[in-house]
């Protein structure tokens, strides 16, 4: 998945575009979503899943992370631009 937002917007018009696999995703769709239990039970105001299915549970992102690094490293880690910042202006200092 990949997103670009603007931060000069208001809160809940930032994403500029959002794709999955290179494909824009459609409003009306449904999607399966993978996040925590916080934003699952509305934390930071994400009223819009609380009264979602959730399909699995699984052990707490920290330490999913944790185990991951402690068995792999973080040597293989890269910067892929998944998620880029929007501007408008011609002069990146400006963003």
């Amino acid at each position: 998945m990949t997103v670009e937002f603007d931060s000069s917007k208001m809160a809940g018009d930032r994403v500029v575009s959002a794709m999955i696999d290179g494909v824009q995703i459609v409003d009306n769709a449904t999607y399966t979503l993978a996040t925590n239990d916080y934003l699952v039970a509305g934390g930071d105001g994400y009223t819009m899943f609380t009264d979602k299915k959730v399909v699995a549970e699984f052990g707490a992102m920290d330490e999913v992370l944790t185990d991951y690094i402690n068995a792999n490293g973080t040597e293989k880690g890269a910067l892929t631009g998944r998620i880029k910042r929007y501007c408008r202006s011609s002069n990146v200092d400006a963003c």
